[in-house]
């Protein structure tokens, strides 16, 4: 009668074994063994200690196995994990997920900003919903510019050119006086860049764009804005560039860079733009 009592004990321990059937017992008579595996180590300790109700509770194990029939399993009767993401082969739809990466519940590896690319080779993690993205996550940048094509307010900029924070080739911040359009003689620098970058893009057409900040009537500020047009136009052709290539044009104040409100936003509207041209 204790045999039996102890041999349903141990059946009693093994219906809580999550996903094997084998276990180890020496029997006093036959002095046979099976093996037990590390799984059920571990699922024994916890009867050891607790009920069998919070075992089942706390550690997820199973009273009875409930692999699928037909899939593959290890020596202890566990579905494979090939990849060790902790899920199995058949539920993973992304297998070969390499180790240590986090996964969701179908072992594909997450990917918190929805772009594409998974965290764990994402280098611009956080990206707006909606932006395309290159192979390592980050927004495109199509005219190599450094601001990203989603924010780029002026794209197809040659390489060379130096934009303002909108990805704009604004030539410096405050280019001319108030109701001047003489080219200030501290900007020199930034139009002789500008001739080099005509010069190293021989195909290079672009439009010059003359603007003001809204002071006076519209008119008067549209003979301005063309003014200071042609005064770039001057300097580069006068260093070399074609000026078959250069499209002067004024905008008066209708599109300024920034509020008129304060001087220095007046200031800043009083500039020169290049747009390349087809």
């Amino acid at each position: 009668m204790n045999r039996i009592l102890r041999l349903g004990g141990v059946v009693l321990c093994m219906l809580a074994v999550g996903c094997a059937s084998d276990y180890s017992l020496r029997d006093s008579d036959s002095h046979s063994t099976k093996q037990v595996s590390p799984r059920e180590t571990a699922q024994l300790s916890c009867l050891k200690t607790e009920s069998l109700e919070k075992c089942l509770e706390s550690k997820h194990y199973a009273l009875r196995d409930e692999t699928p029939a037909g899939i593959k399993v290890d020596q202890w009767g566990c579905p494979l994990d090939t990849d060790g993401d902790g899920v199995p082969d058949h539920l993973d739809k992304c297998p070969g997920t390499p180790k240590g990466v986090k996964v969701d519940s179908v072992g594909c590896p997450l990917d918190s900003d929805g772009d594409g690319v998974p965290d764990y080779r994402d280098r611009c993690p956080g990206t707006p919903e909606g932006v395309a993205v290159d192979c390592y996550g980050c927004p495109l940048d199509s005219d190599g510019d450094s601001v990203f094509d989603s924010s780029d307010k002026c794209p197809g900029t040659p390489l060379g050119a130096l934009v303002d924070k909108d990805g704009c080739w604004v030539i410096g911040d405050t280019l001319f006086d108030f109701d001047k359009y003489n080219i200030k003689p501290e900007y020199y620098g930034t139009l002789d860049q500008i001739i080099t970058v005509f010069k190293n893009n021989p195909s290079l057409r672009a439009e010059i764009q003359g603007h003001t900040d809204n002071f006076g009537t519209q008119a008067y500020n549209q003979t301005l804005s063309h003014r200071r047009a042609n005064a770039v136009v001057d300097y580069l052709t006068e260093g070399g560039v074609d000026k078959t290539r250069l499209y002067p044009e004024g905008y008066d104040f209708s599109r300024p860079r920034v509020s008129n409100e304060t001087e220095e936003g007046r200031a800043l509207n009083r500039r020169v733009e290049i747009h390349p041209v087809e």
